[in-house]
């Protein structure tokens, strides 16, 4: 198996865990130039780096591990945007959904 066969089953994999249908059918697909600069706020902020997963399965987010602080700057910068974000994996994978009424 190649690796981007595995990063697509990885991502659908990912997809697959989140709790809703109605969840999933509201996920978004944001810019590599957003991506791109909460990479570098998180970088700069906290000295974590935040890694961007874009593939076949979708777009998703990780972190090298749990920081609370962080969740709560990234729920925070999304809701700003009127985005949901939905953590997964212990806290150290998200994904980022539309209307967070």
């Amino acid at each position: 198996m190649t690796a981007a066969v595995l990063r697509c089953i990885i991502a659908i994999l990912y997809i697959k865990q989140i709790e809703t249908v109605d969840l999933k059918e509201r996920l978004m697909a944001i810019s590599i130039t957003e991506a791109s600069e909460l990479k570098r706020t998180i970088l700069d902020n906290f000295g974590v780096t935040l890694h961007f997963h874009d593939g076949c399965g979708g777009q998703y987010f990780t972190l090298d591990e749990r920081n609370d602080e962080i969740k709560r700057f990234i729920e925070s910068y999304f809701d700003k945007k009127g985005m949901t974000v939905t953590f997964i994996a212990r806290g150290t994978q998200f994904s980022v959904g539309g209307n967070n009424a």
